[in-house]
């Protein structure tokens, strides 16, 4: 024998909340790597634009090869701030998850009640489509579809964060990033030591 519809729905309901109930007791931890990701970030990157700043000004850059050099260097040392920030990125939208899947159910009507309206105003006597209305049609259905891509929720950032390439770059660019944050004071130590002998 079957469970009826209702029940199913209540517990499907109940396994929604607890899923959000979840979501947002990891939201603190999120805030905390939040942060610190963002503060590497911003560390690394300006170490890397030290050791830039100290490199083209001790020999500026002056044929197509050391312009090149210049622009390798610069895409290497870029390389490990891009990917924490992006990292950051996915982070503050899974920040963003638990309100906007808790705003779920309301946001789901309104557009349920939207497409509706535009359907019964699109359909002429008969039930048929309006032509000469098509085209204004078709831009509404677009704008909504856009509306409601922008009011769903992200959990495609959720998934990014877990999967192990993701993780896998993000431990890789902090070990990156350690190393440039280290070395980048030698380096800019020892050009400037040169350039004054």
């Amino acid at each position: 024998m079957s469970e009826p519809r209702w029940a199913v729905s209540e517990r499907a309901r109940r396994g929604y909340d607890r899923a959000i109930d979840v979501l947002e007791r990891a939201v603190p931890l999120a805030r905390a790597a939040l942060t610190i990701v963002q503060a590497c970030a911003a560390v690394v990157a300006l170490s890397a634009v030290a050791v830039v700043v100290v490199v083209v000004a001790h020999d500026p850059p002056g044929t197509w090869q050391t312009w090149l050099a210049t622009a390798l260097l610069v895409m290497v040392l870029a390389i490990a701030p891009l990917v924490l920030w992006f990292f950051a990125a996915l982070l503050r939208e899974v920040l963003a998850l638990p309100a906007q899947l808790r705003a779920l159910p309301d946001v789901g009507s309104r557009y349920a009640r939207e497409l509706a309206m535009l359907v019964s105003e699109a359909a002429g006597p008969g039930g048929r489509v309006r032509l000469r209305s098509l085209p204004g049609d078709s831009v509404r259905l677009a704008r909504l579809l856009l509306r409601l891509r922008d009011d769903l929720p992200a959990s495609g950032a959720l998934l990014a964060l877990v999967r192990v390439p993701m993780l896998v770059a993000v431990a890789a660019a902090f070990v990156v990033g350690v190393l440039q944050v280290l070395l980048a004071p030698v380096i800019v130590l020892s050009i400037l030591a040169a350039r004054t002998l």
